[in-house]
């Protein structure tokens, strides 16, 4: 799972997918981590990373950073 965006709703994101056995990979302004994160990178990474990903989920808020980041 990449996840990007890990403020309140992917941090609660990224447990219950770890409590699925996922493999949880985060995208965020500084790469951020906790201990329910196998990965963490910075947004620069993004385009890098989402070629590994089965699924994606995005929780970032909306501002000009995150405004058509996917697609």
């Amino acid at each position: 799972l990449v996840l990007i965006g890990f403020g309140h709703i992917g941090q609660e994101i990224a447990r219950k997918a770890k409590a699925f056995d996922m493999h949880v990979i985060t995208i965020t302004r500084a790469g951020g981590t906790g201990p329910t994160v196998d990965e963490a990178y910075a947004r620069d990474k993004l385009h890098q990373i989402l070629p590994r990903a089965d699924a994606v989920v995005l929780a970032t808020a909306t501002d000009a950073s995150s405004i058509r980041m996917i697609g």
